[in-house]
């Protein structure tokens, strides 16, 4: 028997979330439907979208004034979220201005409005809403959030389609998305994730097609952005390069995004020359970084680098505590380092039970430093393996998976390569039920993955 999703146990992913709120609404289980979305987020109060759908139940119960808490707890978290646009922001806004003045709330009303100015200064509802009441708001307010909705429709269904790993249709649905609504930003990004799937005639198709539109919209930092993601799927380096390049000059002058994430594309950049050999393209990238933060740390200094050859250097001359302290003292330093973390955590799983002890202390303090950094989880456990803490381990290695299930920078092949590596971790350890978690979170990514219904008939059977 397949299963239809990964269980309670696994995460919850937004799809399922969706889904469920779907199933509430239309059997008219709306107090059912808020009780779950409440204790969802008593586990997980950080979730936007828990909340933002915990609010619509309450809307249609008729509950306004606990709907309106229950959005305005989402949109918190969605304005201070780095991954969500600012456009997706200004919509979650838009969404509220709509609830407050469909009810009269002029003055809360007003207040998100200033929010949109200073998120979106160019919004094109933002002069129609300045001072604006509810009679002359509303019409406005409605023809956008009805394209939007359709729009935002048909992206759920392309992303369904591409679930399904139907290419052709998951792409043409994002282009009628798109079509609908010229802003709508995920569908531009979901419309790229799909083409890097496809055959290369659809891939330069689509090359083509991003270039007409930051042709046409020079200053659209993403679709630069987007583009170049599409040169790199292509192999033509020289060209993505060139985009990346526009791109982080457009977010270096953005007036409304945040330092983090210019220093991040310049990052992305730097390691992007790196892994090419472009020894002086990544020097004007450093350049361009020091520009924005002078104190980055990847910016090593000329000691650090003088430290990272001579931890090579003991390595190659067979000194491992010497090449193991000067690692040590490099990551610390360059935490963007991945090479030599990756060098280090390899020193250390062959090392002695204490100096191994040394080593999970110090990617303890990577990953609390940096606890999105799925690579960094995934080095602790592998230590925390080599030193018989099986549970520690798991718990590692289960963090390092969530964290790639949610990165929009890894493929499905990769997400399902990740998890049946964690199944292979536990059937090792003849952890039958949790290994079955894993799998089922790797069919609802490919529900035909050949080896991944292999391991689904024999597990169900091991566990009965």
């Amino acid at each position: 028997m397949k299963p239809d999703h990964a269980g309670e146990a696994q995460r919850l992913t937004g799809h399922d979330l969706r889904r469920r709120y779907t199933q509430f609404v239309d059997e008219e289980r709306l107090a059912e439907g808020i009780a779950e979305f409440e204790a969802q987020l008593a586990r997980n109060p950080r979730w936007g979208l828990a909340w933002d759908l915990l609010g619509r139940l309450k809307e249609k119960a008729g509950d306004d004034e606990g709907a309106y808490a229950a959005f305005r707890e989402g949109l918190e978290i969605a304005l201070h979220s780095r991954r969500m646009s600012r456009q997706l922001k200004a919509d979650l806004v838009v969404r509220v201005i709509e609830f407050c003045h469909a009810r009269g709330w002029s003055e809360r009303a007003a207040a998100h409005t200033d929010t949109i100015a200073r998120l979106a200064p160019r919004h094109p509802l933002l002069e129609r809403l300045r001072g604006a009441s509810p009679s002359d708001a509303m019409p406005a307010l409605t023809r956008h959030l009805d394209r939007r909705g359709e729009a935002q429709a048909l992206v759920h269904r392309a992303r369904d389609r591409f679930r399904q790993r139907d290419w052709t249709a998951a792409r043409d649905l994002y282009r009628q998305a798109i079509d609908i609504d010229e802003r709508c930003t995920n569908g531009y990004i979901f419309l790229a994730r799909t083409l890097k799937n496809m055959d290369p005639e659809a891939l330069a198709e689509g090359i083509e097609w991003y270039a007409h539109w930051v042709e046409q919209r020079p200053s659209w930092g993403l679709g630069h952005n987007l583009l170049a993601q599409l040169y790199v799927a292509a192999d033509r380096a020289d060209e993505a390069y060139a985009a990346f390049d526009r791109a982080a000059a457009l977010s270096d002058s953005s007036p409304t995004l945040d330092l983090g994430r210019k220093c991040e594309l310049r990052a992305d950049l730097i390691d992007f020359c790196t892994h090419r050999g472009w020894r002086e393209r990544a020097d004007i990238q450093r350049q361009r970084l020091a520009d924005l933060d002078p104190h980055h740390p990847m910016l090593s200094s000329e000691e650090q680098n003088v430290e990272l050859s001579a931890a090579r250097a003991a390595v190659r001359a067979d000194r491992p505590g010497e090449a193991i302290a000067r690692y040590s003292r490099h990551v610390l330093r360059d935490p963007h380092d991945r090479d030599a973390h990756v060098e280090l955590a390899a020193l250390y799983r062959g090392a002695d039970r204490a100096t191994r002890a040394a080593g999970i202390r110090l990617f303890e303090r990577v990953v609390a430093r940096s606890p999105r950094w799925g690579l960094g989880h995934r080095l602790l456990g592998e230590l925390r393996e080599a030193q018989g803490d099986d549970e520690g381990a798991y718990a590692a290695l289960v963090e390092a998976t969530s964290l790639g299930m949610a990165s929009k920078r890894l493929d499905d092949a990769t997400r399902i390569r990740n998890l049946l590596e964690l199944v292979d971790f536990c059937n090792r350890r003849g952890w039958s039920e949790r290994a079955l978690i894993h799998v089922a979170a790797a069919l609802s990514l490919d529900p035909n993955h050949g080896e991944a219904l292999a391991l689904w008939n024999l597990l169900e059977r091991r566990v009965g």
